[in-house]
């Protein structure tokens, strides 16, 4: 008796339509800049419709997207593009462009669940307004997704990356939703992950992922809830401000080999700490918790410490 769990079936990108709509003018080569912008003009655009103006100025004000970029455009403008790019990809998708409700971010989700991707994908500066899911995606190549901006909650639970990911300062939970989780749970980051610079504004769930190769978190900003229960950094140096604040760290294999630099908060941490901390020549500002710290090797505190810090049992 076979008891496996039978695979999921990925599906071809090709035959997915919210992929079409995303490379509307056909996927664009690594060099090929210009073709990458106009697929995110268009996307953006359509996007568009479903915020409110207020939220559109927001973003323009921000000075992360242009007002033309942000100028909402009726799916009349790209049906006959979206007919041709269905077309020239012999997709199995429907041919019906997919619906983005005025104002009404909140009423639909962008799917690119159990999808291939066997050619570099490139979201860089792309706008998604609801909730988009990626759950048990395979990349087989490189995934971008650059300056994004996920106003609404995004999984990307079990996804597969064999190449790098970039997620270099995205923004996640811009300001359409409250509350919501960017979820990472089980993702296998084969080769590099990159979140330098990334805004998690909501809570972040990395529970049970893997990090095969280097993860750099380098001036990443959680400022809510963050989870990296039971999951493995086989390698990688997690650095930048506020790169752990208000992180929930249970499991002993969330601290192998790291290098924590630059005001992490350790805050209720529930096993000892089994390698070097490195806090040679670190500063700390008011209030740095160290509470039930138990350091077992050699640890370097040439620092300073002012206000309110902390060492409890440390």
């Amino acid at each position: 008796m076979d008891d496996e769990a039978p695979k999921t079936i990925k599906l071809r990108a090709e035959d997915n339509a919210w992929f079409l709509l995303a490379t509307l003018y056909r996927r664009p080569a690594p060099d090929d800049r210009e073709l990458q912008s106009k697929n995110c003009q268009a996307w953006n655009r359509y996007m568009a419709n479903a915020i409110s103006r207020d939220s559109r100025q927001k973003l323009v004000g921000g000075g992360k997207y242009s007002a033309e970029e942000l100028n909402p455009s009726p799916g009349s403008e790209i049906e006959l593009f979206f007919w041709k790019r269905h077309k020239q990809a012999g997709s199995a998708a429907s041919t019906a462009l997919p619906k983005v409700e005025p104002w009404r971010a909140i009423d639909f989700s962008i799917d690119f669940s159990n999808l291939e991707f066997d050619e570099p994908l490139y979201l860089d500066r792309f706008f998604f307004p609801s909730l988009i899911t990626f759950e048990r995606a395979s990349f087989s190549r490189s995934a971008d997704f650059r300056n994004t901006a996920f106003a609404g909650p995004d999984y990307f639970k079990d996804v597969d990356f064999s190449e790098p990911a970039h997620f270099e300062r995205a923004a996640l939970f811009d300001f359409t939703f409250y509350g919501a989780t960017a979820n990472f749970e089980r993702a296998t980051f084969s080769d590099s992950a990159t979140f330098g610079g990334a805004n998690f504004s909501g809570g972040a769930n990395f529970e049970g992922a893997t990090f095969s190769e280097h993860a750099d978190f380098n001036g990443a900003n959680f400022s809510r809830r963050c989870q990296f229960r039971r999951h493995d950094f086989l390698g990688s140096h997690l650095r930048g401000r506020k790169l752990l604040r208000t992180c929930q760290f249970r499991w002993r294999k969330i601290l192998r080999r790291r290098q924590f630099r630059a005001r992490e908060f350790f805050v209720e941490r529930r096993d000892p700490l089994a390698v070097a901390a490195d806090c040679h020549d670190r500063h700390f500002p008011p209030r740095d918790l160290f509470r039930t710290r138990l350091f077992q090797r050699r640890n370097l505190l040439r620092s300073h410490f002012r206000g309110s810090d902390l060492l409890q049992r440390g």
